[in-house]
């Protein structure tokens, strides 16, 4: 895999996990007050609403990976192997979350506390799966080229 590929593979990848995301913090948000508030009448806490859109944008953001990773392996024909993919980009993430929990005790009051809580999950989630993705695909050629 070239090197471009592999930047446009990354780059896809922030893009359309940042977008899923997004969609998935307004998706919550819209479920929160729908449900509480129009069919129960009770209003949600603001610590509330805002945790289940927190949990929703994180949701969405390892969908819209997996969605683009999922679209790349399928045009190349290896859909077989996006389940192992998927599930290393799930550890990748949750390495993401610890590092940001682990940061968050050094970093209170700063801004950059807003940054590392969006980008080292998503960061974990898509390295993670970019970087399985590119040595299965160096061992596939290589045995290919041996088997020539």
């Amino acid at each position: 895999m070239k090197n471009y590929k592999i930047f446009g593979l990354i780059v896809g990848q922030v893009f359309i996990g940042l977008g899923f995301g997004v969609l998935g913090f307004i998706i919550t948000l819209l479920i929160d007050y729908l449900i509480l508030w129009s069919l129960i009448g009770e209003k949600s806490s603001l610590f509330g609403s805002l945790m289940y859109a927190s949990i929703g944008g994180y949701i969405g953001m390892v969908t819209g990976v997996g969605f683009d990773g999922y679209r790349y392996l399928k045009k190349n024909g290896r859909q077989g192997d996006f389940m192992i993919l998927f599930l290393h980009s799930l550890l990748g993430f949750v390495l993401g979350f610890l590092v940001f929990f682990v940061s968050l005790k050094y970093t209170e009051g700063n801004i950059w506390v807003y940054f590392l809580a969006i980008g080292l999950p998503l960061a974990g989630t898509m390295l993670s799966f970019t970087y399985n993705l590119t040595s299965m695909v160096i061992e596939k050629d290589s045995q290919e080229k041996v088997n020539r």
